[in-house]
């Protein structure tokens, strides 16, 4: 839980300096005040990147030189971020420079923007990605696994591409993949199940026209290692490994058909919320406290379902930044502790909640 956040130099916003709420926090004010660019700092901690743009030198603001972002959390540990022109990182932890992945695990940051409720309809890799940022926090050991199979892959895609075909070469390769791809596959499947037999109480609430059913698809059929020896000539001819652990997929059905083709997109954004919360109790029950992101959280769902999602973020023990340009819908959050913040040109104001 973030304590107190600092930021200097960041896009319009002017030099920061908040003491958030260990619960609800609200920001409030119009398009373009600079409430979703505290977001964008806030996020910096749990993604390494911005949700807003691929260059980290378009968050420095143009009269300033770099960017800064410091946090001090429950438990008295502090860490910052510099963003140069050049578009850098600059990490530090408890006064020690730390990689992105050591700063990501220490944050555990679950973030719900405009561009992130497609998740279920924007394809596998997107689904895939869900499943696995809830698998690097609750697995010690799923980064080294992960990056232990990415690294044979491209190795094995690279022998593909150069029309390689001798066994030995590829033996090598294969002979790493397999077993992180067996293990990935554990993961993933029984990290679902947890997170499905929650989601089939909740939906029946949340959604309970649709009987929604979610399953893994691992990337592959049978024998992994016969499929990739008898499929090494369609490989070939591709370019690239068809089959294996990065091909998994999450599918979402009703009665034996793609959920996509049912549900409409307001449906497909409720799973989603809902999906994601459940991902926060999973976090939760390993005694990790998440942080949650929502960017423009009224104009997403309804009166209806604004009003089910704030009931599920007051059971959970997560903090929680929310965006808005109005208000109206705060009556749903009566006897709900909060803090509340105006954003008005860069500037942030604490309000009476």
């Amino acid at each position: 839980m973030i304590t107190r956040l600092c930021v200097q130099g960041l896009r319009n916003l002017r030099e920061v300096e908040l003491r958030p709420g260990a619960t609800l926090n609200v920001l409030i004010g119009a398009n373009g005040a600079g409430k979703s660019s505290l977001l964008e700092a806030l996020g910096l901690f749990g993604l390494g990147r911005s949700f807003r743009t691929p260059r980290l030198r378009h968050l420095i603001a143009s009269a300033a030189e770099a960017a800064h972002v410091y946090v001090e959390t429950e438990g008295g540990h502090r860490a910052g971020i510099g963003i140069q022109r050049r578009g850098d990182l600059q990490l530090r932890l408890d006064e020690h420079d730390v990689a992105l992945h050591q700063l990501i695990a220490r944050f555990p940051l679950l973030l719900m923007e405009p561009g992130s409720w497609d998740h279920f309809s924007a394809g596998a890799m997107a689904r895939r990605r869900l499943l696995d940022w809830g698998l690097f926090h609750v697995e010690p050991e799923f980064l080294r696994q992960w990056q232990r199979y990415q690294r044979a892959l491209e190795q094995r895609n690279s022998l593909l591409r150069q029309g390689r075909n001798d066994d030995a070469l590829y033996s090598v390769w294969e002979a790493q993949m397999l077993p992180a791809a067996l293990q990935l596959s554990q993961w993933r499947q029984s990290y679902l199940q947890r997170l499905r037999q929650d989601l089939a109480v909740d939906s029946a609430h949340w959604l309970p026209e649709q009987n929604i059913d979610i399953r893994l698809e691992p990337g592959w059929e049978g024998d992994l290692q016969e499929v990739w020896t008898s499929g090494r000539q369609r490989d070939l001819q591709r370019g690239h490994t068809q089959r294996g652990a990065h091909r998994a997929d999450v599918v979402l059905s009703i009665d034996g058909r793609p959920a996509q083709e049912i549900l409409s997109r307001g449906q497909m954004k409720i799973w989603t919320t809902l999906f994601r919360l459940k991902q926060l109790s999973i976090l939760q029950e390993q005694g990790i406290r998440p942080c949650l992101l929502m960017d423009d959280f009224a104009s997403e769902l309804d009166q209806h379902y604004r009003g089910l999602c704030l009931q599920m973020l007051q059971s959970l023990r997560a903090q929680v930044w929310l965006t808005s340009t109005d208000d109206y819908w705060l009556q749903q959050t009566e006897g709900v502790e909060r803090m509340m913040f105006h954003v008005e040109q860069g500037r942030i104001h604490n309000m009476m909640g």
